[in-house]
């Protein structure tokens, strides 16, 4: 069976895939932003924090995935097989570019501008609202463009803890020594990965493009982009099917799937 009709025969499955793929990234990357942008600000006004914070986030980073997701499915209430462990592995893999870039842009603002802004009488929360987000907000679009493509790749493994996404492809093409099922696995991860840089990367000009011109347009911008975010992340939460009362594991090999397939169609 060549390539192309692989897809002709399977597509409905492989846009199932890629829905729960999108939703997962999306979930992640929505917690990661609403937890890591306020965090990366507090270190910016307490430097005692930020070397025990961002090293935390570093050793976050520098543990393989597989391993993390692993260690998360013992743990009480953030555990277990299913969508959960990989929401959780996956937030703390984004949280680092996210904090860092958000620290990064708001101490790189220029010193004069910040002194000149206090001057002028603004407190702190108007100085930062009114000056240091707005020109910082390029370079904290840019960790979350850094974030989420990361979270692309990783989303993949989560397939390994029953979570769904186009890992299944991957894991079930490295078993069967299927061409086809890794082909549209990988290529449609790739693809992911490369139209979330592509769209962020706008984001990310267009913000600095703001940021140069009228730094209350971009408050606003980023106002009206966070609620955007928060509607469609509740919409995704309600209407995803990646959540399930009753999850069955298997172990990693063809029988196995088949009978925990049959359990499950039963129940």
């Amino acid at each position: 069976m060549s390539f192309w009709q692989f897809l002709q025969l399977n597509w409905s499955e492989l846009l199932l895939l890629v829905r729960q793929h999108v939703v997962l990234v999306f979930i992640a990357i929505l917690v990661a932003v609403i937890i890591g942008v306020p965090t990366g600000i507090a270190l910016t006004r307490y430097r005692s924090l930020r070397g025990p914070v961002l090293g935390l986030a570093n050793v976050m980073q520098t543990i393989p995935s597989l391993a993390l997701f692993g260690f998360l499915i013992p743990l009480p209430f953030i555990g277990g097989i299913g969508s959960r462990t990989a929401l959780v592995a996956l937030v703390l893999y984004s949280l680092l570019p996210i904090i860092r870039n958000t620290v990064t842009g708001i101490l790189g603002v220029e010193p004069s501008v910040r002194e000149a802004a206090v001057a002028m009488g603004m407190t702190d929360g108007q100085v930062l609202r009114q000056v240091e987000l707005p020109l910082a907000m390029g370079v904290i679009v840019t960790g979350i463009r850094v974030a989420t493509v990361i979270a692309v790749g990783v989303t993949t493994i989560a397939a390994a803890v029953g979570a769904g996404g186009l890992g299944v492809y991957i894991f079930r093409g490295l078993r069967q020594y299927d061409n086809n099922l890794l082909l549209a696995g990988a290529l449609s991860a790739a693809l992911l990965a490369l139209a979330a840089d592509f769209f962020l990367g706008l984001v990310e000009r267009r913000f600095s493009f703001e940021a140069r011109q009228k730094s209350g347009r971009a408050v606003k911008l980023v106002l009206a982009a966070g609620a955007l975010l928060l509607l469609l992340g509740g919409f995704a939460l309600w209407s995803s099917s990646i959540r399930a009362d009753v999850v069955i594991g298997s172990k990693d090999f063809t029988e196995s799937a088949l009978l925990a397939e049959i359990v499950a169609q039963m129940l």
